[in-house]
């Protein structure tokens, strides 16, 4: 997770410079710093000692399709000898807008250098399970909208649409990660329909890697 923290300690959030980001072009180059970040504490945890784990990236789409994108991604993770196994790039559905066959095109060449795919918000605007089919990801993470107030509860649908939504992913071999888990019940829920993965603030709220190291790694020692 990306944050902007001035000299002065205060912190900018996503919402308030990506927008900036994506209009001017830099999201291609924050990408591509976060990507060297997570790479770089890799090395250094795993020089520690601790076991290698998995991160996830966001990637935007003036990235993904840059002509040099898979070859710097491929320098970046040689310059810290991280196996690209570890690093899991995440996309938002709306890059399979324009061409679906172009971007399985991309996300072949980087499965062949051993990226894994994860396509993120899914269910947050218009998807189509179409996209389940069709894109070669390995992970599909639903997005929180499906647990958001607990609608899930009284709304036999949306347990219905959940359910399935994951049988089928399960069923195309894809990985699936439920967002928004914020309470015994909605982990207790996500278990029972199958989910492999949940996300959110009953785990933990976005921490530094420092504490993520205490609080977490140190135990494994």
């Amino acid at each position: 997770l990306v944050r902007w923290i001035r000299n002065d300690g205060t912190m900018i959030y996503p919402d308030q410079f990506i927008p900036i980001f994506e209009k001017n072009g830099f999201c291609a180059e924050l990408d591509l710093y976060m990507v060297e970040l997570v790479c770089r504490q890799l090395r250094q945890w795993m020089d520690a000692g601790y076991e290698p784990m998995t991160v996830s990236v966001n990637q935007s789409k003036l990235l993904f399709y840059r002509s040099d994108y898979v070859q710097k991604l491929c320098q970046i993770t040689d310059q810290y000898q991280i196996p690209r196994t570890l690093i899991v790039m995440e996309i938002l559905e709306g890059l399979a807008a324009e061409s679906i066959e172009e971007l399985n095109k991309n996300i072949s060449v980087l499965h062949e250098k051993g990226f894994k795919i994860s396509l993120d918000d899914f269910g947050s605007g218009y998807s189509s399970l179409n996209l389940l089919a069709r894109l070669e990801i390995d992970e599909v993470k639903l997005d929180r909208g499906f647990l958001a107030g607990d609608l899930y509860m009284e709304n036999e649908k949306l347990k219905v649409l959940m359910k399935n939504i994951i049988r089928l992913a399960e069923e195309l071999h894809i990985d699936t990660v439920v967002e928004g888990v914020e309470s015994g019940d909605n982990e207790s829920f996500i278990s029972r329909i199958g989910a492999a993965w949940g996300q959110g603030y009953y785990y933990s709220r976005p921490i530094s890697a420092a504490d993520f190291e205490k609080m977490y790694l140190e135990k494994e020692v």
